[in-house]
């Protein structure tokens, strides 16, 4: 549970911090806002996307019948961990070709350590050219892209290496470690169950379950879910929380970054007037908090919120946050959000358990 939330906290903070760190200096006046479109189905771009990620394999259905089937290898990995909790992936290669993605990487490219030529001295390939998507899901990280070349990788050095079917496995003593399946998937995991698990998928060796990850969901430069109990976590207000949990069945992310930056929580529940009860809730929180983030001068916080928006229809509540470019590129592109060492700090975010 510790590591689930480790991970969908960075997940979630990768995408708040953002927001906050261009929000620091002054607000956006009415003149600079416009309407900006929030991701909501597959786009040409991202069926296109997909289809170039698909491979051929062999998967097992429930009833155990092996049949081959055209899928997202990246999906089919952590579809298992997925399904016992939180998940996203990153479309690293296109979220390079967006605008704030193109700012950010410019940024990070003229520190004086550059943290792309430290992966790749590390790791033996570049993240900036040999990686196309990162996804994560409870103790298990997949990265999908070409690495062919990492074979006499530092990372390898001191793991046992053997061969699975078509993967080429790298394990450490206490339990984990690091597999390359057809030099264009790699994954790593915490434990040995986790890594014979994504492997056994990709094999068709257990039963693979495409609700967990389905492909459908696969659209926008980020996307994922984020299990419903640790998204309660978020609610400083414990009766906000447990009514969220009550209520909430499924909460699905999906982050539109290919001109302004439209981030999305769609939130669905089985009773609908349940449901739309929570959504006034929410909406009522957020604009408390807008007027106390004024009122007690946290203008980052404040500026954040105003860009914020919760829709309750139908049973099913929307949360979205949009950042327009014109407002990112002018707090973005002189990379003074960096400062002079690194992004900003941020506080460590405290669980239930102690854990960050």
């Amino acid at each position: 549970m510790k590591r689930r939330r480790t991970l969908w906290l960075i997940a979630a903070l990768v995408l708040l911090a953002l927001a906050a760190a261009v929000m620091w200096t002054e607000r956006p006046t009415a003149g600079e806002r416009k309407d900006v479109e929030f991701p909501s189905y597959q786009r040409d771009v991202d069926w296109q996307r997909l289809e170039r990620h698909r491979r051929e394999l062999v998967l097992m259905s429930a009833g155990r019948a092996r049949d081959k089937a055209s899928r997202d290898p990246v999906l089919v990995a952590l579809s298992g961990a997925a399904a016992r909790g939180s998940s996203i992936v990153f479309e690293v290669d296109a979220l390079a070709d967006t605008p704030i993605g193109r700012m950010v990487v410019d940024c990070l490219e003229k520190r004086p350590d550059d943290p792309f030529d430290e992966m790749r001295r590390e790791t033996g390939f570049d993240p900036r050219e040999d990686v196309d998507r990162v996804g994560a899901a409870d103790d298990l990280v997949v990265m999908g892209g070409d690495f062919s070349g990492i074979g006499d990788s530092p990372l390898f050095a001191e793991l046992q290496k053997t061969q699975r079917g078509a993967a080429t496995v790298f394990t450490e003593a206490g339990g984990g470690g690091i597999a390359l399946w057809r030099n264009e998937i790699l994954i790593a995991a915490e434990s040995s169950d986790a890594l014979d698990e994504a492997l056994g998928l990709l094999a068709g060796e257990i039963p693979f379950d495409e609700g967990a990850m389905p492909e459908s969901d696969a659209y926008g430069e980020i996307y994922g879910s984020l299990d419903v109990d640790e998204a309660a976590e978020l609610f400083g207000d414990d009766e906000l929380a447990q009514r969220f949990g009550e209520a909430a069945d499924e909460v699905k992310l999906h982050v539109d970054a290919s001109e302004d930056v439209a981030i999305v929580a769609d939130v669905t529940g089985g009773e609908a007037a349940a449901m739309s009860d929570l959504g006034r809730a929410l909406g009522g929180a957020m604009s408390l908090a807008r007027l106390k983030a004024r009122a007690e001068d946290e203008d980052a916080l404040a500026e954040l919120l105003d860009f914020a928006n919760v829709d309750n229809e139908g049973g099913r509540i929307r949360v979205e946050v949009a950042l327009p470019l014109e407002f990112l590129e002018r707090h973005l592109a002189d990379c003074k959000w960096m400062g002079e060492g690194g992004p900003p700090a941020t506080e460590p975010v405290e669980s239930g358990d102690g854990g960050v």
